[in-house]
């Protein structure tokens, strides 16, 4: 008798009181950039995007394989992003799920819009049998803070790269 296998599917959209987590779609992508531009030109990134550079950029990690994109919206009023694809394969190693940025409007951060879009993403990759995810961000910065809250661990001391940290959650 044969086996039947269910394949697991994510809703489209996760409610956590008046905070909802959605797919993130092309009608997002101005938003997200004005959002994005506002953010990480602020310390500690100080970063001198233009918004069309980053509209551009959204675009690009959008069309990899293995892109996961999601918005977390309060009240229907978009106030977090995260975006992020699967990194190439490489033989005898587990899938690679690389958070590419994620953030959250100055107004609601500390209410759990961060980590919620993070069991988001984390969920995401996981039905698409990715089993480790990675990311960069800001040592000693509030992103670090909640990505170690979340269960995130250095992957090694020395590895930085551009002033940054490496940081890495298995997903099963």
């Amino acid at each position: 008798m044969g086996r039947h296998t269910e394949t697991k599917r994510a809703p489209d959209a996760h409610e956590v009181g008046r905070l909802t987590i959605r797919a993130m779609a092309n009608r997002d992508i101005r938003h997200f950039s004005l959002l994005f531009q506002r953010i990480f030109s602020q310390p500690p990134w100080n970063e001198t995007w233009s918004v069309a550079f980053i509209r551009d950029l959204a675009w690009k990690i959008m069309r990899r394989p293995g892109y996961i994109g999601t918005v977390a919206e309060y009240e229907s009023r978009p106030v977090g992003y995260a975006i992020g694809y699967e990194l190439p394969r490489v033989p005898f190693v587990p899938r690679l799920f690389y958070l590419d940025h994620l953030f959250v409007d100055e107004e609601y951060r500390g209410i759990g819009v961060g980590g919620g879009l993070l069991v988001k993403m984390a969920h995401l990759a996981d039905i698409r049998r990715m089993r480790t995810m990675l990311l960069m961000t800001k040592k000693n910065s509030p992103a670090e803070a909640l990505y170690l809250d979340e269960g995130f661990k250095r992957l090694l001391p020395f590895i930085r790269i551009q002033k940054k940290i490496v940081l890495y959650k298995k997903l099963r």
